[in-house]
């Protein structure tokens, strides 16, 4: 039976949405709180900082916010904030739980403006579509797109954008289109740049060594450059804490293997699409090198996420969302070696058997998890009842004895007048705060 692509591109895109709305009012939990006022409250973060720069909510003290540096690539978090962020001020939601949804769904809709882009292209055949949908429905992808976070929001955009400019490109043999992609990819996670520049260089060496034309991954190198010089312009202080933040990472003593079987739960589809793809590339290596180069790109980059971060051993708060961007990657991967009709029938009907097994799976998971009231993004498995009720004790504790208590972001949400400093900044760089920006308010620190 034969679809409109229409019809195909908005069922699926429906259901996508669909697949959040259960989730969309659960509080904020960890950072959450901390990058959800980023784009709530009522003043922009740049229009409080010393240097008109946005920074993260780290806490608030006598009713004024505490700002902390994101040491990061400061890119994406000015595109939240006069994106997401003025769409959420226009709105201008007063209730606590209104601040909670609206939040959640500024960070979703820049998710959404990413992935409609793939869903529209696998829209040509029902098969891809249903590939697809298993990618973005998954746990991880569920959890990533509604938290408040930069990986399934501003990240998922720019890879899913830089991709498909990529694609693009070379179907219309357009050097412009292939320097905007590399452009759009450096704006994000310098992560993202470093893995997509060893992959445009690798492919660069492979397509020299077998007289290919190069002109692909030199396009794409130029616009990843000028995008990184644009990202280091806009701070150079916060791109170069990056690197600080990266090594800090990298310098943790967990185990890999461990690390990433706490995270199979999320992972395993990640590594599924990843496999399918990486075997069908491999397949179709001299069709790929010589007709499509621009698979392999975004195939090698993907890959260069997911081991960097898997070589890592990071668990951070235990949810993996910095996995998506490599996610999305293979999902488009997948879509195009479809579309390219360069495997069997039977192949695809496997692939579309084993998504609808894994959207099954899926939904089974997200399932219970409504049902137990849990997180399904930071501290996954958390209680929310028992989150709310922790919350509520430190607000109550600083209200009976003025002290400045350690808690969750969200705490602001509910309590905008009391003294808190983010329990995620941990103690040792609380007091290191006070000392240097309040300190005679540092006595005042609840022990702990």
């Amino acid at each position: 039976m034969k679809f409109s692509r229409l019809f195909i591109f908005f069922l699926f895109l429906t259901l996508v949405v669909v697949s959040r709305i259960p989730f969309l009012h659960q509080p904020l939990v960890g950072e959450e709180g901390a990058f959800a006022a980023l784009v709530v409250d009522k003043v922009p973060s740049s229009a409080r900082s010393d240097n008109g720069l946005p920074q993260m909510f780290v806490g608030a003290i006598g009713g004024q916010p505490i700002l902390y540096s994101f040491q990061r690539s400061i890119a994406p978090y000015i595109l939240l904030e006069n994106t997401a962020g003025v769409l959420v001020r226009a709105i201008g939601p007063t209730d606590t739980q209104d601040m909670i949804l609206w939040s959640r769904i500024s960070y979703f809709a820049l998710f959404l403006a990413g992935v409609s882009l793939i869903l529209w292209r696998a829209s040509i055949l029902l098969q891809s579509s249903i590939v697809s949908l298993f990618a973005l429905c998954t746990p991880l992808a569920v959890g990533a797109s509604i938290q408040p976070q930069i990986d399934g929001s501003t990240s998922v955009l720019v890879v899913a954008l830089g991709s498909m400019l990529v694609v693009y490109s070379q179907a219309k043999r357009s050097r412009f289109l292939a320097v905007c992609g590399g452009f759009i990819i450096a704006i994000g996670r310098p992560e993202l740049s470093l893995a997509f520049a060893a992959s445009a260089i690798v492919l660069f060496a492979i397509l020299c060594a077998g007289k290919t034309r190069t002109w692909l991954p030199l396009a794409f190198l130029a616009g990843l450059s000028v995008g990184t010089l644009f990202s280091i312009a806009l701070s150079p202080t916060e791109y170069l804490l990056t690197f600080t933040t990266m090594k800090r990472v990298y310098g943790t003593d967990s185990s890999a293997v461990a690390a990433i079987a706490r995270a199979i739960t999320y992972v395993w589809p990640l590594w599924l699409l990843g496999s399918i793809a990486t075997a069908t590339a491999i397949y179709n290596r001299k069709y790929l090198f010589a007709i499509r180069p621009d698979i392999l790109l975004i195939l090698s980059g993907s890959l260069a996420i997911t081991v960097g971060f898997s070589v890592s051993g990071w668990s951070g708060d235990g949810f993996p969302r910095y996995f998506i961007s490599a996610q999305i990657g293979f999902t488009i991967c997948l879509v195009e070696i479809f579309l390219a009709n360069q495997v069997s029938r039977w192949f695809t009907y496997a692939c579309t058997v084993l998504s609808m097994v894994g959207i099954y799976l899926s939904i089974v998971h997200l399932h219970q998890r409504y049902l137990d009231d849990v997180s399904i993004t930071s501290l996954p498995g958390y209680s929310l009842k028992r989150l709310l009720s922790e919350i509520e004790t430190s607000a109550k504790r600083s209200q009976e004895t003025g002290q400045i208590v350690m808690e969750q972001s969200a705490l602001w949400f509910y309590h905008p007048d009391v003294d808190f400093i983010s329990a995620d900044m941990g103690r040792a760089e609380a007091i290191r705060y006070l000392i240097k920006y309040k300190p005679t308010d540092l006595p005042r620190l609840a022990p702990g």
